[in-house]
């Protein structure tokens, strides 16, 4: 069933009556069966632009079988339970703040970014989950772990408190944002700026001699050596390293054919005209020895 956007618009006011064919259960609700209440059956409503649901305090449920065919936007949707069976969103999937959400679907779909900071309850992620672009998880509190084979662009982590250790075959091409510091490409940004004469002195150095995080332990990440310190104005120190960043970090031996093997046919997120073609070189794997 096809929607105009100006009909399934009407869903952000969360306490009038929504188009026919499609269904929703707000806070309080009986949920029988885990179903919607109410109204026919939902099931395989497309949209094909952009679905705009952010602020919608009362959502509770989506129809299963919902197809977006651009953005979909859930934000401060704080009493969605969980997202749909087989929800396929062509661009983005915006779900920042959605705190009572606990788990994604196996079955999800997302051609572009996922922004998932502040789902405070979000525990895991489903294996095979897929991401073209940037993948937002700030803030996670309750994630403890990442899937194997977790492939994007970028990933920020930074406020996943729980979260102990890195798979080894995880895969981030662009930038990996953690507490603390910021790896990208060829530098690493560390939150602080260190005195002068310090900085002078751990030129020629290795890594390792300046830092350590808890979320990675491969030797290759600390033995890069130190080129160039450099501050920023908001008040970050930048390690300029010898190396580019696949020699740096690498995947387990068994997975890396597979990352060159897939690196030139990788979509690359929309909203910023920075991205370029991928080569072999702009590959990050970060590896949990």
């Amino acid at each position: 069933m096809e929607m105009s956007v100006d009909a399934v618009r009407k869903l952000g006011f969360c306490g009038t009556p929504l188009p026919i064919g499609l269904t929703h259960v707000v806070a309080g609700d009986p949920l029988p069966d885990g179903k919607t209440s109410g109204g026919p059956s939902a099931d395989g409503v497309t949209v094909s632009a952009d679905l705009d649901l952010g602020g919608c305090g009362s959502l509770v449920l989506l129809p299963d079988g919902l197809t977006v065919g651009g953005d979909l936007k859930l934000v401060d949707c704080k009493s969605l339970i969980r997202l749909p069976e087989g929800l396929t969103v062509g661009e983005g999937l915006d779900l920042s703040g959605c705190t009572s959400l606990r788990s994604l679907p196996e079955r999800l779909s997302v051609g572009g970014w996922t922004n998932l900071n502040d789902c405070k309850l979000l525990a895991s992620l489903p294996f095979g989950f897929a991401c073209g672009g940037f993948l937002g998880l700030r803030g996670c509190t309750a994630l403890s772990a990442l899937p194997e084979y977790l492939s994007v662009n970028q990933l920020d982590i930074r406020g996943c408190t729980a979260l102990k250790s890195l798979p080894d075959t995880l895969v981030v091409r662009y930038k990996l944002e953690l507490d603390g510091c910021d790896i990208d490409q060829n530098s690493v940004f560390v939150d602080g700026v260190i005195p002068a004469s310090i900085a002078a002195a751990l030129v020629g150095r290795r890594l390792g001699d300046a830092l350590e995080h808890r979320l990675i332990s491969n030797p290759a990440f600390y033995d890069a050596v130190i080129e160039h310190v450099g501050f920023c104005d908001d008040g970050l120190t930048c390690f300029h390293l010898d190396r580019h960043m696949p020699s740096l970090i690498v995947a387990s031996p068994s997975y890396q054919s597979v990352i060159e093997d897939q690196a030139d046919n990788t979509p690359l997120g929309q909203d910023d005209d920075s991205w370029r073609d991928l080569t072999d070189e702009d590959i990050v794997a970060i590896r949990h020895a």
